[in-house]
């Protein structure tokens, strides 16, 4: 039996949304796949995305950055781990080869943690890096300054430099590895029909008749000032990840607390893109890239120092009706120019949802897989 590992990254839900739906599609194309996800998220978590059989394997598989929210990194905590793990750093290989050893996967793929992949080089398995983004360049923006950042930049760079080869999901920086393949964009769609989505919303709306805008900064939690926004009459605000959000919202101030709905209808975050006329984020692939897939304008509040951030932004402008909203202005609630702005903007013709399917048929072509 064929087996493959696929690591993702826990940091956030943004390589999850990447990786699932490729996981997807590598079984539809080979159901006979013995298929492994090494990850520290939750099975539940997992389970919500990746819709074909999986071993779990609970752990680790990177570090990626400490975050004090979805927009600013914890410069100085992520550099005490990286610190901390380069001293232990024949500790931590031993133990990735282990998972290795215990898994025997043909093929190693990872998005984007490199421990699997160092492991994979260490024990000469084939290894791919598919991302939209390396940690070894990330890191060089954050550490290249800090003293002593020499040995840990040098050991990132040498894991993705050493892919056997590296999947560039558009829009993205550069993946390294010693042959690059860029890809088309990847991300969930939901299978739902708009008008379903939009008529089971309706019912729990403060304002059934006026615009649904989905208001979600990610997986990393970010406290949102919700009291403070206005009161209101001309906005439904289904806002995500707020679990000091009462499960009924605000009422008041058009507030609606999404994850309620999400549980009691078993809808994905791709449904509600799919059932809102706008979403309001922070540059990231994933919401980037599902709302352009469904065709739902994006209001996006930049990140100061991010540094994937201008290749997304630059490639939303492209390809989908997108504006920015400054940060003051989703502290104090106050959208509707904004968004009158972004609903006035064309038209944009739709993409195609392939990507996916591109992306496993060339992990089956390093694999040697026949399809």
């Amino acid at each position: 039996m064929p087996r493959l590992l696929f690591a993702i990254s826990a940091h956030g839900l943004g390589h999850l949304g990447q990786a699932a739906p490729i996981c997807n599609a590598l079984l539809a194309l080979r159901p006979d796949i013995e298929l492994t996800i090494w990850t520290s998220l939750p099975i539940k978590t997992l389970s919500q995305r990746l819709h074909v059989p999986f071993i779990h394997i609970k752990s680790p598989c990177d570090i990626g950055f400490v975050m004090l929210d979805a927009l600013h990194v914890d410069i100085a905590g992520s550099w005490q781990r990286y610190q901390q793990r380069e001293h232990h750093w024949a500790i931590h290989l031993e133990e990735a080869c282990a998972i290795l050893r215990g898994a025997r996967p043909d093929l190693v793929i990872s998005d984007i943690g490199d421990l699997p992949l160092a492991a994979g080089q260490a024990l000469g398995m084939p290894n791919i890096a598919l991302s939209s983004l390396n940690w070894a360049d990330m890191a060089q923006t954050y550490f290249a300054a800090l003293p002593g950042s020499t040995a840990v930049l040098s050991r990132l760079a040498g894991i993705y430099d050493n892919t056997t080869c590296a999947l560039r999901l558009s829009p993205g920086m550069s993946m390294r590895g010693h042959q690059e393949q860029i890809l088309p964009p990847v991300g969930a769609v939901s299978a739902l029909p708009r008008h379903q989505i939009v008529l089971g919303l309706r019912d729990h709306l403060p304002y059934p008749h006026q615009p649904r805008i989905l208001i979600g900064m990610g997986g990393i939690e970010t406290a949102l000032p919700l009291d403070q926004w206005p009161l209101q009459n001309a906005l439904n605000l289904l806002v995500a990840n707020q679990p000091s959000l009462p499960a009924k919202g605000d009422p008041e101030r058009g507030i609606v607390n999404v994850d309620t709905l999400r549980q009691r209808h078993d809808w994905s975050f791709c449904d509600l893109l799919a059932g809102c006329d706008a979403v309001i984020c922070k540059p990231g692939y994933g919401t980037f890239v599902e709302a352009a897939l469904a065709g739902t304008p994006v209001l996006y509040v930049q990140r100061p120092d991010w540094p994937e951030q201008a290749v997304l932004i630059r490639w939303l402008h492209q390809f989908a009706r997108c504006s920015e909203l400054a940060l003051i202005d989703l502290h104090q609630g106050n959208f509707s120019q904004g968004l009158a702005e972004l609903m006035a903007q064309p038209g944009r013709p739709p993409l195609p949802h392939d990507g996916a399917t591109i992306a496993a048929q060339a992990i089956l072509s390093v694999a040697n897989y026949q399809i």
